[in-house]
């Protein structure tokens, strides 16, 4: 490999187009009811994806640093029983 040879970055932008529209109104009604703080829009989520992981609970949180907090304390507690 060169250094005139590029590795091309990752397309965002053609996935999302024919999902573009469906996105578009879910983001406007999060922004509309505030759902997407613990709201009624969070709980479904969690109920769904729960439900596809076939398991009985799900926990939405606000970043990859959270869920990893998360993780280690759900982990240091289960030892400590």
């Amino acid at each position: 490999m060169s250094c005139r040879d590029r590795i091309p970055f990752v397309d965002l932008v053609t996935p999302h187009v024919e999902l573009e529209q469906e996105l578009t109104g879910i983001f406007q009604q999060a922004l509309r009811t505030a759902s997407f703080i613990g709201g009624s829009m969070v709980e479904e989520f969690e109920q769904e994806f729960a439900a596809f992981c076939s398991t009985a609970h799900c926990v939405a949180v606000s970043s990859g640093t959270d869920a990893l907090r998360f993780a280690l304390v759900a982990s240091a507690c289960s030892q400590a029983m």
